[in-house]
């Protein structure tokens, strides 16, 4: 159980105005990120652990990626790192704009993981999450189409979702000093109404 009672936003000042302003945060597409590798280091990783079920991975894995959009707001337990301060608050001119994690529940931040034992058992957990959706598509007497992988990932689009989200809390430890935590939103990007748009429940 996290101790944490606020998170942290770093951004330019006219960001900053707006969110207060309009009580909303934009989450932002994931290959735009100042490190647009973060998913994947993360697929990387799963890619080496599948064994025998590697082509299927990345055969249900990268169908997926390509008809949705991963998009990503990010924050931080600490407002004083110099890193996020140069890089996210123009070079210190802007703001780290602090969030009660009770304000933004709704939004279900979550807490990126650096240690490799955590990312091993969540790693085993994806793998799961796959297997069965590969048993599930290996009974299918369609054809292999896109089509028909199109129909399949509708039918199974939570499912898919919720390992994304996964692979996306997953981080190179490299990068621990951040102490991230993010609100991953994926989008179907044949839905013509999908935005990037999160809102809170408090201002």
């Amino acid at each position: 159980m996290t101790n944490i009672k606020t998170l942290y936003h770093y951004t330019n000042l006219a960001a900053a105005m707006n969110i207060v302003e309009t009580c909303e945060v934009w989450a932002t597409d994931y290959r735009y990120l100042n490190d647009s590798g973060e998913l994947q280091y993360a697929l990387d990783l799963l890619f080496e652990r599948a064994g025998e079920y590697q082509s299927d991975f990345k055969k249900h894995i990268f169908y997926f990626l390509e008809r949705s959009v991963i998009c990503v707001f990010s924050l931080s337990e600490s407002p004083e790192i110099l890193s996020q301060w140069r890089s996210y608050a123009a070079d210190g001119a802007g703001v780290a704009l602090g969030f009660s994690i009770e304000s933004i529940s709704e939004l279900n931040p979550k807490k990126c993981f650096y240690k490799e034992e955590y990312i091993d058992q969540i790693f085993e957990d994806i793998k799961t999450k796959l297997i069965k959706l590969i048993e599930i598509e290996r009974f299918k007497p369609e054809l292999y189409s896109h089509q028909y992988f199109y129909d399949f990932t509708t039918d199974h689009f939570d499912e898919y979702i919720e390992i994304v989200k996964m692979l996306m809390l997953l981080k190179n430890p490299a990068f621990s000093e951040e102490q991230e935590w993010r609100v991953v939103e994926v989008l179907d990007i044949s839905n013509p109404s999908v935005s990037g748009k999160l809102v809170g429940q408090d201002c």
